[in-house]
C-alpha cells in the first residue's frame, strides 16, 4: 500500500499510466476522496479503489457512482497481504 498515493499521479502519468488503483485508507490530499478522484480523471487516467481485507465494504459506496467523476469500473479488490509470504 502506497503511504501517499496523490505524490505519485504525475510521475505515473508521465510513466504512461492508464490508470491509478488507491487504497482508500491511504493518506488523501486535501479534499478526501473525491480529490484524488478528480487529481487521477485530470491527469487523463482511469481510478479505482481497494480496500484492506478488515474495513468495511461500504466506506466505497459512494464512489461507485460518485458523479462528478465516478470510478473507472464497478470493480473492488480486497488486498490480503501475507506477512509469512512477504519473506519467502
Amino acid at each position: 500500500m502506497v503511504k501517499e498515493p496523490a505524490t505519485l499521479v504525475e510521475p505515473l502519468r508521465k510513466a504512461g499510466a492508464s490508470s491509478v488503483t488507491f487504497h482508500i485508507e491511504s493518506e488523501m490530499p486535501e479534499g478526501g476522496v473525491p480529490a484524488m478522484i478528480k487529481m487521477v480523471r485530470d491527469a487523463g487516467m482511469g481510478v479505482g479503489i481497494v480496500i484492506k481485507p478488515d474495513t468495511p465494504v461500504d466506506v466505497v459506496f459512494p464512489y461507485v457512482s460518485f458523479p462528478a467523476n465516478p470510478l473507472n469500473t464497478h470493480f473492488l479488490f480486497r488486498s490480503i497481504h501475507s506477512p509469512s509470504r512477504a519473506h519467502s
